[in-house]
């Protein structure tokens, strides 16, 4: 079997602000630089570097008889999602247990709004890597968090049972188009879902740092 000739379209996918979006259209042409015999390795550089939403006409890499030629194609990619936000809001309990609300977008960009028995009240900000939030966003896939019920209080089905003057958290999620929040009654108990969900709000002040603005 003779070698397959295919063109070594890959593409360096650089985030490009909303206004660059459909603004440019390239040309990958067949050279002896862009084209790859056999296989693509993953350590091959690529031929060609785009800003997200713009277009790449591919064009056919012919030959000699025996030679495969690849099909001119479009890519279209989609911009970078840049309104993602996660949210934890925790309450009071009889007692001091910590209460605030701290958000923390996709860029990375943390809001701390501390209210009662915290070290920071009132604003403040900070900032975190933002792979951070592609960390929490796949905590949040790891419980099904969109198909869990939205209110998990005293007289809900999701709350068997429940004990009285504990603290309460809301988290909420904004990605890819869908929004979800969860309330959670820490009175509930006896429930798997509920251990998750727990681990979860964990999760995010851990990733987010909030210890540094309670204690």
């Amino acid at each position: 079997m003779k070698p397959m000739a295919m063109l070594a379209a890959i593409l360096f996918l650089a985030p490009g602000s909303q206004a660059e979006q459909y603004s440019s259209t390239y040309q990958l042409k067949p050279t002896p630089k862009t084209i790859a015999w056999g296989y693509h390795d993953a350590s091959t550089p690529p031929v060609l570097r785009i800003k997200s939403g713009h277009m790449v006409e591919v064009q056919p890499a012919r030959g000699n008889k025996g030679v495969h030629a690849m099909i001119p194609k479009s890519i279209f990619i989609t911009a970078q999602d840049k309104t993602g936000l996660i949210t934890l809001e925790r309450g009071v309990c009889f007692g001091t247990c910590p209460s605030y609300i701290v958000t923390l977008a996709s860029d990375g960009t943390v809001t701390w709004e501390g209210r009662d028995f915290v070290k920071t009240k009132g604003k403040a900000t900070a900032q975190i890597k933002p792979e951070d939030f592609k960390k929490l966003v796949n905590e949040f896939e790891k419980i099904s968090y969109f198909s869990l019920d939205d209110k998990y209080e005293p007289g809900r089905p999701g709350c068997p049972t429940s004990a009285t003057d504990m603290p309460s958290a809301r988290t909420a999620i904004q990605t890819g188009g869908k929004t979800k929040s969860v309330s959670h009654y820490y009175g509930c108990r006896n429930s798997e879902v509920l251990r998750t969900l727990t681990a979860l709000e964990r999760k995010i002040d851990e990733i987010i740092g909030t210890e540094k603005w309670i204690k």
